[in-house]
């Protein structure tokens, strides 16, 4: 009797423990995760979305919960985040929404083009390549949120809910000792089209120069060796031009409008993978689809002040891309129209353009960029 009075005593504790966690883990919902399930941005009571939350689930919830307010979706990884959907609609008139990923890869932008294509009706999808996939294939970060959830990859949904329930409860506590100490955050606008609220960024980094020097000119001249070295071999090129020949497949089998763009970047930016073998590259891109390529050498991405770090620009220079795009503003030598017709005239052009800097940057140690007193800086 006294045996099993311990047996059971034993069940009780380990079944409030399991509760406990399960409790902190649900209300507290570190992660977002919980709160995501209905999709609905009205449910979202964080200051701003951003790294911390598991976004991913989020966006497909999103498109499972409100498919019927959106033509047109935007896939692509962090940069993809300053392209406001308001603007894309005046490109064409489609109603958008933003599924950008924070360190996507191509395989899953694969998965999401299959996703929409079976779970809504898209009449066009637009992917922004950020350049670097060819140098990185898959995610390798370990981190919750940057998992693709089951809902996208297949696995088990329910196994998933249980896996969150029984995370380690330490996240859930840091999250709750936070708001103990500093209250919980205000609720501000996030933008319900998907796109990333850039408002913390604006604040802290926009037309400073001192944040500009140490976020986007953080170790200029050694990542300019490294570029104008000519060394990258684009790794991943081969499984890149098979996964977009997937997708643009796909598009075209179920009559999807593809548009393929190559986001602006900073020039340091393209550290690891500018040279000869990219710009081969790009060529067998433009032999499956056409192309927009924004991340060339031109005046705007060697303005360190249209970026909050080497790699993402700010609203400003998304909505001349789109403008660009829609044929109703430019900026001269910003995007390039890119097809099998020109592609080689392009890539020429392109060429001489690294060797010009490369040139300045053995004779000099650097290469000159623009300021907040020229044009190029966009506003």
């Amino acid at each position: 009797m006294q045996y099993k009075k311990w047996c059971f005593g034993i069940l009780g504790v380990i079944a409030a423990v399991v509760l406990f966690i399960a409790g902190m883990n649900y209300f507290v919902d570190p992660f977002g995760y919980f709160t995501f399930q209905s999709g609905d941005y009205n449910d979202v009571d964080f200051k701003i979305l951003d790294t911390q939350h598991y976004q991913r689930v989020l966006k497909l919830q999103h498109v499972l919960h409100f498919k019927d307010q959106y033509d047109a979706y935007i896939l692509g990884g962090s940069k993809t985040g300053a392209f406001c959907t308001e603007k894309l609609q005046e490109m064409d008139g489609y109603r958008y929404y933003n599924m950008y990923e924070f360190q996507g890869t191509l395989p899953e932008y694969e998965m999401l083009v299959e996703f929409l294509l079976e779970n809504a009706a898209p009449k066009k999808i637009i992917v922004n390549f950020s350049g670097a996939e060819v140098h990185r294939i898959v995610n390798n970060n370990e981190s919750v949120v940057m998992q693709n959830p089951a809902l996208l990859t297949g696995e088990s949904q329910i196994g998933e809910y249980l896996d969150f329930l029984m995370k380690d409860v330490r996240s859930s506590f840091e999250v709750l000792a936070d708001q103990v100490k500093n209250g919980k955050p205000e609720t501000v606008h996030n933008y319900t089209g998907g796109e990333r609220n850039l408002d913390a960024l604006y604040n802290s980094r926009r037309g400073n120069t001192q944040m500009t020097a140490g976020n986007v000119l953080r170790n200029y001249e050694s990542r300019l060796e490294r570029i104008f070295a000519d060394t990258n071999q684009a790794k991943y090129s081969a499984e890149c031009l098979e996964v977009l020949q997937n997708i643009k497949s796909m598009c075209d089998e179920n009559g999807v409008e593809l548009m393929v763009w190559f986001a602006p970047t900073f020039i340091t930016g393209t550290m690891d993978y500018e040279g000869t073998a990219y710009r081969e590259y790009l060529r067998k891109v433009a032999a499956i689809t056409d192309f927009w390529d924004f991340g060339g050498y031109n005046d705007i991405t060697m303005n360190p002040y249209n970026f909050f770090d080497w790699g993402h620009c700010y609203y400003e220079v998304a909505d001349l891309v789109i403008d660009t795009v829609a044929g109703k503003d430019s900026y001269e030598g910003f995007g390039y129209h890119v097809t099998p017709e020109n592609v080689n005239e392009y890539l020429k052009e392109r060429q001489a353009q690294f060797e010009k800097l490369k040139q300045e940057y053995l004779e000099t140690g650097t290469v000159a960029l623009g300021s907040m007193e020229d044009e190029s800086w966009i506003q």
